[in-house]
């Protein structure tokens, strides 16, 4: 006798059930109705009736594994009777581990009779790893059991739904619909993944950036102040150069167009410094005395110096005649407005023979005018050697720093150093001399020490510059003398190191006759009248003349 089991609704093989469960690795294979193993009465009967039981039914039976719940699969087991009469009591489920033998049955379950199909659903907790098999049985005996079917844990990620598996789409990828551990996943807006039907998920749901708050792509609107799409930038405008353009795209800063971008300070529509803004678009600072007209200054003429025409604030100055500085169209200033001294009470050059130099000496330098109006010639009237050199200091005590940077110097160890010009009187002249210690060596009082010797009439001694006045400030000498012999001479006889002379300004002048004794009224400079030799006059022919005595501090 033959009994069939079914999957589904289709009969497969002869003989047992067929544990074929959905999407479930299965082993199967044919197998013989159980045989009577006993031989007694009791046996014989059991034989009949399984015999019997047999021929009655045309039979199909089906489990089914439903679903896994860890290691538990829930099978279903259905039996098709053709004979109602003879009713299925009830259905046993057998387990065993690979490699061992069918024990008693693991669960036993009453079915439900439905025209003539008897089923159950019995959970099996062990199922997972070991072989099912299955019977059928009444008072009368019992089916033989099914094909054996191996139920093996499921594979996420292989491309097959595995009972248990709520889906399986060939990966372990989650954000895909389907997790990594095969559970469907349920599309959220907003959780930074597309899934579904969504055309984008930025993390948000938030309009307006690109995508939408339903997770749709958004078209992108150059200058809504939102950067999206393709756009670099968004400032909310389509005007160009502010940084970012008409297009939103990002424009790079240009110094000189004139639009202040980027991390430009400022942008006056050129590269040219000092107006303000640099050549690198920064706010300049204006800097009185660096010979750009900046800011409120009204004028810079490179220095701060004062009495120029610019102040040292950089105010235009209005000249003032007898404030003892030449401004503006003065000729000369003296610092007074006092007429007959040379310069007049309007600050115009007098014309008297008496006032006039003879000879302005820049003595080791070039010849310039200074502001004053005097022309000085350039070095000359030296009778013997020595050395010139120039130093570009400020020269402090003084406007006239040319005249003192450059000096004619003696040699160590060698002769005077001798000055001799021809002259066309018999006397009496005016000799200023002008010195300035800019030798950097020279550092304390007694390096530099020399004696002056004006027509071997009148001797300045030890004279010491240093440490008369201190380094690169300016200190002029005056002495009155007769001369003879058509030549006045000078000579500068060395003490310690060697002697130097910045300039010499000799002058046809009767000395002050109102006093035996005199000081030079140093108009240039009141506040700090420079040291003035004082001779002792004596009466004359023609009134006082200087003794041939040595000039006194």
């Amino acid at each position: 006798m033959m009994v069939n089991y079914q999957v589904g609704a289709r009969c497969i093989a002869p003989c047992g059930v067929d544990l074929d469960a959905s999407r479930s690795r299965a082993t199967r294979g044919d197998c013989a109705p159980t045989e009577p193993r006993q031989t007694d009465a009791r046996g014989t009967r059991r034989s009949v009736a399984w015999a019997v039981l047999s021929k009655m039914l045309a039979l199909c039976i089906l489990l089914v594994v439903l679903a896994e719940v860890a290691e538990a699969r829930v099978v279903t087991v259905r039996w098709s009777n053709s004979n109602a009469a003879s009713a299925v009591a009830g259905f046993r489920i057998y387990t065993r581990a690979t490699g061992q033998s069918f024990g008693a049955p693991a669960y036993v379950g009453t079915p439900v009779a439905v025209a003539g199909v008897y089923s159950i659903q019995l959970t099996v907790s062990d199922a997972v790893g070991t072989y099912v098999t299955a019977t059928a049985y009444n008072s009368t005996g019992e089916s033989a059991r099914s094909n054996e079917q191996f139920f093996a844990a499921p594979v996420c990620g292989n491309a097959v739904v595995d009972s248990g598996e709520g889906c399986d789409d060939g990966n372990t990828v989650s954000w895909d619909s389907c997790s990594a551990t095969c559970a469907v996943e349920v599309p959220v807006c907003g959780n930074g993944h597309r899934q579904g039907a969504e055309t984008c998920d930025d993390g948000n749901t938030v309009s307006g950036d690109g995508c939408s708050s339903t997770c749709s792509l958004e078209l992108a609107i150059c200058g809504n102040g939102i950067r999206q799409g393709a756009e670099t930038c968004d400032d909310g405008n389509t005007t160009s150069l502010d940084g970012c353009s008409s297009r939103c795209t990002v424009e790079v800063a240009t110094c000189g167009n004139g639009i202040r971008q980027g991390a430009e300070a400022c942008d006056d529509g050129n590269t040219n410094s000092w107006d303000g803004c640099s050549a690198t678009c920064t706010v300049e600072v204006a800097t009185c005395g660096n010979g750009h007209r900046q800011g409120a200054e009204a004028c810079d003429d490179g220095n701060t110096n004062s009495w120029d025409g610019c102040s040292a604030t950089c105010t235009v100055e209005v000249a003032t005649c007898g404030n003892g500085h030449r401004q503006g169209a003065e000729a000369c200033d003296d610092g007074n407005v006092v007429a007959g001294d040379g310069c007049s009470a309007s600050c115009l050059v007098e014309s008297s023979s008496n006032a006039l130099p003879e000879y302005l000496i820049n003595a080791g330098g070039e010849g310039f005018a200074e502001s004053k109006g005097k022309v000085w010639s350039a070095d000359r009237g030296f009778a013997n050697g020595g050395r010139t050199a120039f130093n570009n200091v400020p020269i402090d005590l003084t406007n006239n720093d040319r005249l003192y940077q450059s000096q004619r110097y003696g040699q160590a160890g060698g002769p005077p150093l001798v000055l001799e010009f021809p002259v066309t009187g018999t006397g009496p002249y005016r000799v200023r001399l002008h010195f300035a210690e800019l030798d950097a060596a020279i550092t304390q009082p007694g390096m530099r020490v020399f004696n002056v010797n004006v027509e071997n009439a009148v001797t300045i001694p030890s004279v010491d510059v240093f440490a008369k006045i201190g380094f690169a400030r300016a200190l002029s000498r005056i002495v009155y003398v007769n001369v003879d012999d058509g030549a006045l001479t000078i000579s500068f006889e060395p003490v310690v190191g060697v002697p130097m002379i910045a300039g010499v300004e000799i002058i046809e002048q009767e000395p002050p006759t109102s006093a035996p004794e005199f000081i030079d009224p140093c108009v240039e400079f009141p506040e700090s009248c420079q040291e003035v030799s004082r001779p002792r006059l004596r009466r004359g022919v023609g009134g006082y003349r200087p003794s041939r005595s040595h000039a006194t501090d």
